[in-house]
Order: C-alpha cells, then structure tokens, then sequence
C-alpha cells in the first residue's frame, strides 16, 4: 500500500474536521505548494495536423511530466482553435470496442510534494471542448471525460465529463457532490467549461465560445453540501481526455474517450 507523500499530510488527513482556515494553514504549511494555474495544458506547440506534444505552462510546470498515452493505434491530432487563440488537441472518434483507438492526455507529480491536490482549498478546472457528432452510447467508450484527477470509487476524485451536458463531480473526506449543466452542448461548437469549488458547494458554468474567441456569458448551476479536504495518493494523475486506471495507463475496457476537440485544460488553487 503507498503511503501520503510526507508524515505532515499524514498527520493531517487524520483530522478531516480541520476545514476552513485552521484546516487551510495546517495544508499550506505541510508543504510550499504551488498556487494559483497550477496546470494550464496547451497545443500551440505542434503543427496542425501533427500528433500533439502537450505542455504544462502553468505555475506547476517544473513540479508535474504530461505525456500523450495511446492504445490501438490511437492518437491525439493538432487542429486550430476558434478566433486565433492557437491549437486543440482533436481525439479519436467514437469507437465502441475493446480495440478501439484510444488516446489520453496524462499529468503527474515529479516530485515528492503533491502540487495537484487542492486539499481544503477552494479550486476550479476544466477545459474548452468541442464533442464530436457521435460521442455517447457504449459500454466501454461510455462518456466524455475531460478532465478529472481520481476514480469513483477513489478517497478523493476531481472530474469534468460532457455527454452532452457537462457535470462535474467532487468527491472528499466528507462526501460527494455532483452537478449537471442545464446545457447541453451542440456538436461542432467550442465551449468553455469550467468546474468550481467554493466551500461547501459545486458550480458548474459553461460559456458559448464565438467565432472570435469571446465567451457567451456564462450558465452557472450550483449544489451544496459536504466535501471537506480532498486526500489524495501522490501518484495519483491527472487524465485529459479519457480515463486512467490507478496504474496511470488508460482504462481501455472503461476509456471514457472524449470524442472531439479539447484545449485550455486547466487546474487552479483559488485559495
């Protein structure tokens, strides 16, 4: 069984009752995290059309690796984004078979301080997306996941799926929350989402992104109810486009392969 990353986060998920700013100081002094965009994985250093070299240009960037995972010959290709903002990275197609090509964005801690987990803070994360036409209605490449950090039935998860309304969910010492857009997402069309924990609540908010880059103004739905500090293994990745099985390899009878375009994957520690 692996152990946390440090006896001081071990003492302190001990205590799950320490939320709020008790329970932050104890977090923050653990440890020099890193703040603010700790991830912010982008494309704009392929050419279109090539197979996607993703980049970590957040303020994390010298404490994670990313790296592309593919399966049966799936990859993950280099398209332009909407109004110039630079490239996306487009995934594979809809593919209902244990064969199925599969291809997800992976991010990981390279150090012994786990600057993915938010702990009791309040953070946000997600992505732009684009679904493709087919997307939904199998087994094994069941949903879109885009963005999570964590499995269902994990200590703690962090996650962000599209079929075709977004939801996101957020699972922590105290509980679980889950929240489902009133949007539901056309395909074709690019889309700002974003996932945010504030306290004891969860909101969802997806913005329309124009033809110019400008946002439509946001949909927000919002849930409440207990969370707590979220308690992670150090190992535990990221996943950007699909799921991860808790070896870091991607879950290939249960991929939940996003089936379009994603860009702008983000995670922030907004406290």
């Amino acid at each position: 069984m692996r152990k946390p990353a440090s006896p001081h986060a071990s003492r302190l998920w001990l205590r799950p009752s320490l939320v709020g700013v008790f329970g932050l100081f104890l977090f923050a002094t653990a440890c020099t995290l890193s703040t603010g965009e700790v991830v912010t994985v982008r494309f704009d250093n392929t050419a279109i059309g090539e197979t996607v070299l993703p980049l970590n240009t957040g303020t994390g960037q010298a404490f994670t690796d990313v790296v592309l995972l593919t399966e049966n010959g799936g990859t993950a290709i280099t398209e332009a984004h909407v109004g110039g903002q630079g490239h996306r990275a487009n995934y594979p197609d809809f593919d209902d078979t244990m064969t199925g090509p599969r291809a997800v964005v992976r991010v990981t801690n390279n150090s012994t301080t786990d600057h993915l987990n938010p702990g009791p803070r309040d953070f946000h994360y997600g992505a732009d997306v684009v679904l493709d036409a087919l997307s939904v209605g199998g087994a094994i490449d069941n949903g879109n996941n885009a963005f999570q950090r964590g499995l269902f039935d994990d200590s703690a998860q962090f996650k962000l799926e599209v079929e075709p309304r977004p939801r996101c969910r957020i699972k922590g010492d105290l509980g679980a929350l889950q929240v489902t857009s009133s949007v539901s997402v056309q395909p074709g069309e690019p889309y700002r989402v974003r996932c945010f924990r504030a306290g004891e609540s969860l909101t969802v908010s997806v913005r329309q992104i124009n033809a110019d880059g400008s946002t439509e103004p946001a949909v927000t739905n919002t849930v409440q109810g207990p969370l707590g500090p979220l308690t992670y293994i150090l190992e535990t990745p990221i996943s950007i486009g699909g799921k991860l099985n808790a070896s870091g390899n991607i879950a290939v009878n249960s991929s939940d392969q996003f089936n379009g375009s994603i860009d702008n994957a983000i995670l922030v520690m907004d406290s």
